[in-house]
């Protein structure tokens, strides 16, 4: 063996990202991507609920809709 292959052997199996004092393998970085998109999608599937208008703000909605309504059927 000789001392070219020396570093060779010394070199990481998969391309690292240096960030300041700790390195992550593009595969780690890969996964890691993955899987915050599929919290997110997690997260935006539970999101509705939360997004619901309370029972002042539909009934506010609807009389607006029926309004417009109401000024559409006056133009015809």
């Amino acid at each position: 063996m000789s001392l070219k292959s020396l570093t060779l052997m010394h070199q990481p199996a998969v391309a690292h990202v240096v960030f300041g004092i700790f390195n992550l393998a593009w595969p780690n970085i890969a996964f890691w991507a993955v899987g915050l998109v599929f919290f997110g999608i997690g997260v935006y599937a539970r999101m509705p609920h939360f997004m619901e208008m309370d029972k002042n703000t539909r009934k506010r909605y609807e009389n607006e809709q029926m309004k417009k309504q109401e000024h559409e059927g006056e133009k015809r």
